[in-house]
C-alpha cells in the first residue's frame, strides 16, 4: 500500500502543522507528503525551508501562483506513488480508516471523501446536481440548506459506510493517481473554486463514482487565507461559478442562455443584499460589491 499526499499552501503555517500534526500513517503505507506553496510571502517560504525536515517523508516546492487546480496538478506530477490524497491546509484529520479507504479504492471505490466538520456541525454538499434547478434554489438561498440537510439526513439514518454524491468538495478527497490523469487532472482554467466541481462533473460522466465514506472525518476551517481577501474570494467565487455552467452546457444554447439569466439575477440580488449589509461591515461589503460589478 502507498499514498501521495498533496497540501497546497498560500501563506499557511500553524494551520499546515496542525494538519501534518494530525495526519497518521499505518506503519505498513508507505507515503510521502507534498507541499507545493504558491507563492507565499518570504517569511512563509523562509519558514518551511528551515522546518520540512522536521516533519516525516515531508517534501517542499514552492511555485509561482498559477491557481489552485494548477498546483494540485503539479504536485501529481511530482508524485510516486499509485494513490492521491488531495488535502486543503486549513484541515485537520480527526478520524480515518486509512486501510480500508485504499482497499476499497482498489477494489470498488473510484473517489472517496470525508464527512466534512466545521465547529462540530456536517458542512457537506454533493448530493444535489449543480444544474438549472440547482440555479434557481441559488435565488432563494437554499440549495446549500437542502444539499447539507439530505447529507446529515442519509449519515443519521441511513447507517451505510458509504453515501453517494454527484459532486465533491476538494478540501479532502482520494482518487487513484491513473484515473486522475486519465481525466486530464483539474481543469486549470479555473484559478480558484469550482475546479473541484467541474472534476466531479467529468467523472459523473464516465460512470465513475464518488462516496462519502462515514468513518473519515476532517474538519475543515474553509479558507482560512482566501476570505480575508473579500475582493479576491467574491471575485474568483462567481467568476468560476459562471465559468462552470458555460462549460457543461457548452453544447446546449437553450441551457446556456437560462443559466446565465439566472447567474445575473443571483448576481444582482448579492450586490443589493450586501449594500443593506453595507453599514455593517463597510470594507467588507464594499469589495464584495466591487468583486461582483466587475464578475458582470
Amino acid at each position: 500500500m502507498n499514498l501521495s499526499i498533496i497540501i497546497v499552501n498560500y501563506n499557511l503555517i500553524d494551520e499546515i502543522v496542525n494538519l501534518l500534526m494530525s495526519i497518521k500513517i499505518p506503519a505498513v503505507i508507505g507515503y510521502e507528503i507534498i507541499l507545493i506553496d504558491n507563492s507565499s510571502e518570504s517569511h512563509v517560504n523562509e519558514y518551511w525551508n528551515i522546518n520540512k525536515s522536521k516533519f516525516a517523508n515531508l517534501h517542499y516546492y514552492p511555485s509561482n501562483n498559477s491557481g489552485f487546480g494548477s498546483a494540485c496538478n503539479y504536485g501529481v506530477k511530482l508524485a510516486k506513488y499509485d494513490n492521491l490524497l488531495f488535502l486543503n491546509p486549513d484541515a485537520i484529520i480527526t478520524k480515518w480508516p486509512l486501510i480500508e479507504m485504499l482497499n476499497d479504492l482498489e477494489e470498488k471505490k473510484d473517489i472517496i471523501v470525508p464527512i466534512i466538520m466545521n465547529r462540530k456541525k456536517i458542512i457537506n454538499n454533493g448530493n444535489i446536481k449543480l444544474n438549472i434547478i440547482s440555479l434557481l434554489l441559488d435565488l432563494v438561498f437554499m440549495q446549500r440548506f437542502i444539499d447539507n440537510n439530505i447529507i446529515k439526513i442519509k449519515n443519521k439514518y441511513q447507517n451505510k459506510k458509504y453515501i453517494a454524491l454527484n459532486w465533491f468538495s476538494g478540501a479532502a478527497f482520494v482518487i487513484k493517481r491513473k484515473l486522475f490523469l486519465e481525466v486530464g487532472g483539474f481543469n486549470e482554467k479555473y484559478f480558484l473554486y469550482y475546479e473541484d466541481v467541474y472534476l466531479s462533473f467529468i467523472l459523473i460522466e464516465l460512470r465513475k463514482n464518488i462516496g462519502i465514506n462515514t468513518n473519515w472525518i476532517i474538519e475543515h476551517y474553509e479558507s482560512t487565507t482566501t476570505k480575508k481577501n473579500y475582493f479576491n474570494y467574491t471575485y474568483n467565487y462567481y467568476k468560476s461559478k459562471n465559468m462552470y455552467y458555460s462549460m457543461i452546457y457548452r453544447k446546449n444554447k437553450f441551457k446556456i442562455a437560462i443559466s446565465k439569466l439566472l447567474l445575473s439575477i443571483n448576481i444582482y440580488e448579492m450586490i443589493i443584499l450586501f449594500c443593506f449589509l453595507y453599514p455593517f461591515g463597510r470594507i467588507k461589503y464594499s469589495s464584495k460589491i466591487k468583486a461582483l460589478i466587475k464578475v458582470k
